[in-house]
């Protein structure tokens, strides 16, 4: 099992989508802590999941200000966020265990 933890920020445009989120391992857990700061005030954004193995979208609905959001992934995920009514400035700490994929192949002669 590793631990990944990383503090990262993100400036998106009004109406700008962005991955601020992605790991693809097996069977993570964790959370990722958000702070949504816009210039109108209004500190919402947008958020959604793409899971894999199917890329299918998981809606979270609008965030405002600051929270936590849990993550359970069982081989790949990406956190979008969007900014809605303002340029917008958002912050994230991730907090994940995870056991690492290891992608390649072993050759037995």
């Amino acid at each position: 099992m590793a631990v990944w933890k990383e503090k990262q920020v993100f400036h998106l445009k009004k109406g700008e989508a962005k991955k601020v989120f992605f790991n693809a391992a097996f069977l993570s857990s964790g959370h990722i802590h958000y702070n949504i700061q816009s210039k109108d005030g209004t500190n919402a954004c947008k958020i959604w999941w793409t899971l894999g193995p199917f890329g299918k979208n998981k809606d979270m609905g609008i965030h405002h200000n600051t929270g936590k959001l849990p993550i359970k992934g069982i081989l790949w995920q990406k956190l979008k966020m969007k900014a809605l009514q303002a340029d917008t400035t958002i912050t994230i700490h991730i907090d994940v265990e995870y056991v690492p994929l290891q992608i390649g192949y072993s050759r037995r002669f």
